[in-house]
């Protein structure tokens, strides 16, 4: 079900701009990054190409990429369980336990942020010899409500240039920028990575990648999400991982909104429920919401 009748702001804002140059030489993709502005970061993108632009074919290609579910099987649907690993250490012990695809971060008691390269190579490597896949973290530091300088967004460009080389499946950042009422969407700093995804998915020859938006968007009001679905859909994102209310509260006091942003996002995207489901409730979360995907540290049983 789409909400917006209208063509997207995202589109709006990412087309009709100044252009620059692209950090992957390869592309023909060109950019501009403004000068601060009304607490806003972004980079703006404008294609040379007048038929079939790179976001296009990146971005709209993904949507039909195919996605490994060989977890478990619940309730008729093949189950994934994407297990959240702090740096590679319970990746193997996640993949023989049911863990069907990896959230790579590091520092997760802060809300995570990129791994190191060899982390990112290592752990890669190792998935895809035992048939699980990899979703990267891209977050240049601990950032307060994932609102990001220039200088972070540079930074981020660049990790997911090496993300991306280093073969994995798919990238995970969010971002958001502060508005009268909060937080809303930054659809600029968004328009950024998700272009220089495509860019480095081209220059390594590669077919299109997954993005997730992360739990990022739990900061915006209800109301916003289901405007921001639209938003994520329209820029080609793959899934968006959320809670569906406030951080620390029951996953079970939040199916309803979540079966509300799931039924908002119909086959456009992929609602992937996180944030207090364990092996202990995850087959009750998925039977609620008709899910064939869930996220957690806990989501497959492990020894502590």
């Amino acid at each position: 079900m789409t909400r917006r009748s209208m063509p997207s702001s995202f589109h709006a804002n990412l087309f009709a701009l100044v252009p620059a140059r692209c950090p992957s030489s390869a592309c023909g993709v060109t950019l501009v990054l403004p000068p601060l502005c009304c607490g806003g970061i972004g980079t703006k993108w404008e294609s040379k190409r007048p038929k079939q632009s790179l976001f296009h074919r990146n971005f709209m290609g993904m949507c039909e990429n195919a996605r490994r579910k060989t977890s478990a099987v619940f309730g008729g649907l093949s189950m994934v369980y994407e297990f959240c690993a702090e740096n590679f250490e319970r990746v193997p012990a996640a993949i023989d336990a049911g863990a069907r695809r990896i959230e790579l971060c590091d520092n997760l008691a802060v809300g995570g942020t990129t791994p190191s390269a060899g982390v990112i190579s290592a752990t890669t490597n190792y998935a895809h010899e035992h048939d699980a896949r990899v979703m990267c973290m891209d977050s240049a530091r601990v950032a307060a409500y994932f609102h990001y300088n220039q200088d972070e967004l540079r930074m981020m460009e660049m990790d997911l240039g090496l993300a991306v080389s280093a073969g994995v499946d798919g990238l995970v950042f969010g971002c958001c920028k502060p508005c009268a009422g909060g937080w809303a969407l930054d659809e600029l700093t968004l328009g950024a990575l998700v272009m220089a995804a495509g860019c480095a998915t081209e220059e390594c020859k590669r077919e299109p990648i997954d993005i997730t938006f992360h739990m990022a968007f739990d900061q915006l009001s209800p109301e916003a999400q289901l405007d921001a679905v639209d938003t994520l859909a329209d820029c080609g994102v793959t899934r968006i991982l959320t809670h569906g209310g406030a951080a620390g509260t029951p996953i079970e006091d939040n199916l309803e909104h979540l079966s509300r942003l799931i039924e908002c996002a119909g086959d456009r995207l992929t609602i992937l429920p996180g944030g207090g489901i364990s092996t202990a409730n995850r087959d009750t979360v998925a039977a609620a919401l008709g899910v064939s995907e869930l996220h957690g540290t806990k989501i497959v049983p492990l020894e502590v």
